[in-house]
């Protein structure tokens, strides 16, 4: 069950293994519409969205085998030549655009579970909202209680 702490900007769910998430600063969590594998939505205040997704995959399953069948969809979507960007064999980070935006997303593996943190930013606004994009993703941790824990 998820849990909330520290006025609502620190995320938990120890079922999914997620052992903490925080909220960027200047950033409020929304609710959201009730979607398959959507754990959280955040915005700020000049409407960048923030989003946290997990899914379970098959053992194996890479950050990379994820983030390639992503950049089929993005270039579908009208997203100018996704680029894929490897940073670890567990995380792979995803940067595209598209005419006034600007999207990121960082692919996590672990084990079976697989987590998506995607932020869409306006052009105009991108240099702090990719700041705190990064802030977020490194706020992650995730893993198996008995296991190695992902940073």
């Amino acid at each position: 069950m998820p849990v909330w702490a520290l006025g609502g900007r620190i995320y938990r769910n120890e079922a999914l293994r997620i052992h903490s998430f925080e909220v960027p600063r200047e950033w409020a969590a929304v609710p959201q519409v009730s979607y398959p594998g959507v754990l959280l939505l955040a915005k700020n205040a000049q409407g960048a969205r923030l989003l946290l997704a997990q899914q379970w995959v098959v053992p194996g399953t890479t950050a990379l085998t994820l983030a390639a069948a992503a950049r089929t969809l993005l270039l579908q979507q009208g997203f100018a030549d996704p680029k894929i960007l490897p940073e670890s064999e567990e995380r792979v980070r995803v940067e595209a655009a598209r005419p006034g935006g600007k999207l990121l997303q960082s692919y996590i593996v672990d084990g079976d579970a697989a987590f998506v943190m995607t932020l869409f930013t306006s052009v105009d606004h991108q240099t702090s909202a990719l700041k705190a994009f990064d802030e977020a993703v490194r706020s992650l941790k995730i893993g198996l209680t008995t296991g190695k824990q992902e940073n």
